[in-house]
């Protein structure tokens, strides 16, 4: 068992230092499949890792601990608050979610794990016979962590989390000791076992033996199991959500301001309003990942206990990748510069946020002093890059901007009949076909505003049935059932569904046909982009808990089937606490004062598919007088708990769901260029629990 103090963090190192700068890249998961050798390295290293004694600081089980449970202290970095101290400035645990730091804290902790994982990757590749030992060697040496990019397109026959993360318990390895034969192990990427739950009595409440995704039946049984196809449904519902908001957080100038792109805590200006173009974060869109990964209670879902997950560790890598990109494209916008207001175990609450502030725990490579956010800045001081960010490949600054824009806008563009339809009549572009059961998308659904629904199930509530339809079925539908219903011909992930075609070079002067359509169709005018905000206080429910936004009809009933509802349009997580119980200091300060979060949900590309659909009998086109009326009539939120039971808009106290828009306008031969100006709606949801009314504070 090893304690270990003022531990350096250096992250995986550089063997081989290239004259032009380069250095090792994080690579997306599924790319990181493609190379067989260095697969099978980073599953047996992953293996070894998990099996380090859960005591010892730089086990698997510590460096998770260091996120949340079981909050104590790690590699002996004590806070400077005391028992004497003032209450206000006494704080417990290292968390710094709702703040201006959490990019940049998560950043040295994914480089701790890496580092780690890298040490064992390299004593297994060292133990390899030696007909193959150098071989192995070689695939070690470079290792980085891979990220994966939910909002990217699946390869073929895949959904957006791998099958090899999601659902394969088993895997096949070439181990030191096979003969060069494949054996099978358990798989690191599907969960963690601990051994045991709890090392130290009182680390965990729950008895789950390993992290859970979805929890099957539910989160009370102690004998829950993952259940996958709900898990993957889950995130395919949610797809399109996740690109608009990479999209905008990269492209709308309002997220140039690094407190607006970094975290999700609402703050007020000089006249007590927030800012509507500003509710989007990177903190907001990395909470709805977490909750459609964890489902009701799962790990993931909870962030106490989130880091145990092993998705946990390729999530956290995809948000450093966008947070990685957003720098690079906004050199001069990285200014820290906030009260605390909160504080954790180390800074307390009367301390000004600066680039400077300590990431505690993280020391530097000094071992004497701990990073900083303008030490961490560049990720090549930790040792690696991402595909967007290799800066050493161009000669002037203007070239590389361009080229992390072109790969942005390739992964995340939108479609050819996205483009067409944006402000196009109804009537003059070619119908599609939409998949049988979704027709609840463009029902009207007759709620009016001032009308509640009565609630519908008891917090006790079990499983539901699913809709009908290609997501359908009972709960617990067979992971093949699922993924054939989402890749076969007209599924979301099909090869000629309108979610999977992108931009071309739009700076290479050979525009294809969908910038053209877009240049012809809206030019200078711009393009009404639609957003949904959401604002509420953090802990009015003092647990976790979700607000779904729907467009159009969906099933009232089942509500633990929401996530997987084809109306669903976008999901707002809030990582609530009970100040009464949670180990979390920093948590009970934020719910002492009352602090309130944003998020948003883009529903252009869901009003597009609606638009688009054969049974399309209301929305007559995207322009503004035809999708406002549409969305007070059609566009409905509810309210979820942590484990899935419905609960009344109006005890969500704060709640402010809103509508705006914002022009996005696309000249030829350029990028999408956001207005940075939004109008709010108050039509489209006053007089309706939760919903925002001309006056109100947003």
């Amino acid at each position: 068992m090893v304690d270990v103090n003022n531990y350096p963090i250096t992250g995986a190192p550089i063997k081989h230092q290239a004259p032009n700068g380069a250095v090792p890249l994080r690579i997306e998961i599924n790319e990181l499949k493609k190379n067989k050798d260095a697969w099978n390295l980073y599953l047996l290293g992953l293996q070894s890792f998990y099996a380090v004694d859960q005591r010892d600081d730089l086990s698997y089980y510590e460096v998770a601990g260091i996120h949340g449970r079981p909050n104590r202290e790690w590699g002996g970095v004590k806070g400077k608050a005391h028992e004497q101290a003032p209450p206000k400035s006494r704080w417990g645990g290292y968390c710094t979610h709702t703040s201006i730091l959490f990019a940049s804290w998560h950043r040295p902790y994914l480089a701790l794990l890496e580092q780690v994982l890298y040490d064992h990757i390299q004593k297994i590749a060292a133990s390899y016979p030696a007909e193959s030992r150098a071989r192995y060697q070689k695939a070690a040496l470079n290792f980085r962590i891979p990220f994966w990019d939910w909002a990217r397109i699946p390869p073929p026959g895949e959904t957006n989390l791998p099958t090899f993360i999601a659902s394969e318990k088993k895997v096949k390895v070439i181990t030191p000791n096979s003969n060069g034969n494949e054996v099978e192990i358990d798989n690191p990427l599907y969960s963690y076992k601990f051994h045991p739950v709890n090392p130290r009595p009182g680390d965990f409440y729950d008895e789950w033996a390993e992290t859970i995704r979805h929890p099957n039946p539910n989160a009370e049984d102690p004998k829950a199991v993952s259940d996958e196809g709900e898990l993957i449904k889950a995130l395919a519902n949610e797809y399109q959500s996740l690109r608009g908001l990479v999209v905008m957080l990269l492209n709308d100038p309002n997220y140039k301001d690094y407190a607006a792109f970094t975290n999700h805590k609402w703050d007020a200006r000089e006249d007590g309003k927030g800012d509507t173009g500003k509710y989007a974060s990177i903190e907001d869109l990395h909470n709805s990942v977490h909750g459609m990964v964890g489902g009701d209670q799962g790990h993931m879902s909870e962030l106490d206990y989130a880091s145990f997950d092993p998705s946990f560790w390729l999530h956290h890598a995809n948000i450093d990748r966008i947070f990685a990109i957003w720098q690079n494209i906004n050199p001069n916008s990285y200014d820290i510069n906030k009260p605390a207001g909160d504080g954790t175990y180390v800074n307390e609450s009367t301390d000004q946020y600066t680039n400077s502030t300590p990431l505690t725990p993280f020391y530097d490579s000094t071992g004497q002093k701990y990073w900083t956010s303008d030490g961490v800045w560049d990720t090549t001081a930790l040792g690696y890059a991402y595909p967007e960010t290799q800066s050493w490949s161009f000669e002037n600054y203007d070239e590389y901007v361009t080229d992390i824009r072109t790969k942005i806008q390739q992964l995340y563009g939108g479609s050819i009949r996205d483009l067409l339809a944006a402000q196009n009549p109804k009537g003059n572009i070619p119908k599609i076909s939409q998949p049988q059961g979704q027709t609840g998308l463009v029902t009207p659904v007759g709620e009016r505003p001032g009308k509640e629904d009565p609630i519908t199930t008891p917090p006790t509530a079990g499983r539901y049935r699913c809709p009908e339809g290609p997501l359908g079925g009972r709960r617990g539908t067979g992971v093949s059932n699922v993924i054939s219903s989402l890749t076969g011909a007209g599924g979301p992930f099909s090869r000629g569904s309108s979610w999977g075609t992108g931009f071309s070079n739009p700076i290479s002067g050979t525009q294809n046909t969908i910038s053209k359509a877009k240049d012809a169709l809206i030019g200078r005018r711009g393009e009404k982009q639609y957003v949904c905000n959401v604002k509420a206080l953090k802990h009015t429910l003092n647990q976790t808990f979700r607000v779904h936004i729907f467009l159009g009809e969906f099933n009232r009933t089942q509500v633990h089937d929401w996530h997987s509802d084809p109306a669903l349009a976008g999901t707002i997580v809030i990582f609530g606490k009970d100040p009464e119980e949670t180990g979390c200091h920093k948590c009970v300060r934020d719910a002492t004062d009352d602090v309130a979060i944003t998020g948003a949900v883009p529903l252009t590309n869901a009003l597009l598919e609606v638009y688009q659909s054969e049974n399309n009998t209301t929305l007559r086109s995207l322009r503004k007088e035809d999708t406002l009326p549409w969305l007070t009539t059609n566009m409905h939120w509810r309210v979820t708990c942590g484990d899935g039971s419905e609960r009344s808009r109006d005890e969500v106290m704060g709640l402010k769901v809103s509508v705006v828009t914002t022009k996005v306008s696309c000249p030829e031969g350029s990028f999408p260029i956001y207005s940075g100006d939004y109008e709010i709606y108050p039509q489209c949801t006053q007089g309706r629990p939760g919903g925002y009314c001309d006056g109100d504070l947003v």
